[in-house]
């Protein structure tokens, strides 16, 4: 995960100076999205570790795949932004989920031999 936010964060600096924004806008930018993406990244591990069935949080999970979506476009990480795009529109929960996961380097592997509704145990 910090592999993630790191590159992302090398690359905002650069894409958003691209725009004209002065030294320390950049820096204010990159800060505040830096500090959004780590805290939505934590919102993810902790929901997909919480021991509860996984498709009784899809909504949640919607709602950050698209947060995240925003925070990696915005910063200029346009490969994972659009690679989490093409994985949310899978059609299996935890297959998507597990993609996800390897994606962005999150700490705990899912198990995607497990059904949708399976409770993560780990």
């Amino acid at each position: 995960m910090k592999h993630i936010i790191d590159e992302t964060v090398n690359i905002a600096y650069n894409y958003l100076a691209a725009f004209g924004f002065t030294k320390v806008q950049v820096d204010t930018l990159v800060i505040q999205g830096q500090k959004e993406l780590s805290t939505t990244l934590d919102r993810f591990v902790t929901l997909l570790t919480s021991g509860d069935t996984l498709s009784s949080h899809l909504e949640e999970i919607n709602a950050i795949l698209h947060a995240l979506q925003g925070l990696f476009s915005q910063l200029g990480n346009e490969e994972i932004a659009v690679k989490l795009y093409e994985i949310k529109d899978s059609d299996t929960l935890t297959p998507r989920l597990v993609e996800i996961s390897t994606l962005l380097g999150l700490p705990m592997p899912l198990d995607a031999s497990r059904k949708n509704d399976a409770k993560y145990v780990r």
